[in-house]
């Protein structure tokens, strides 16, 4: 009887499935901090925004994490250290 059962278990492996549910629960997860972060963003005004360093359409990038965005960083050479 034994056998029968440890021979359904290998046959059954809902290693996949569970991967599957994993996967789908780090998507939503990631979805939902997102939104967050566009909604948070979104809620400042232009001055609160400058404030902090972030132009109002930058906010998309910076909540998507997005890695070959390149934000506008040219200082004044003059300024650096004072700034």
């Amino acid at each position: 009887m034994t056998q029968y059962v440890l021979a359904a278990a290998s046959w059954l492996d809902f290693s996949g499935l569970t991967d599957w549910f994993c996967s789908l629960k780090a998507k939503i997860e990631y979805r939902r901090r997102v939104r967050n972060t566009i909604k948070e963003l979104s809620a400042l005004n232009d001055y609160e925004l400058n404030d902090i360093g972030i132009a109002r359409g930058d906010i998309w990038a910076i909540a998507h994490e997005d890695k070959s965005f390149k934000r506008f960083t040219d200082a004044n050479e003059n300024l650096k250290g004072w700034v």
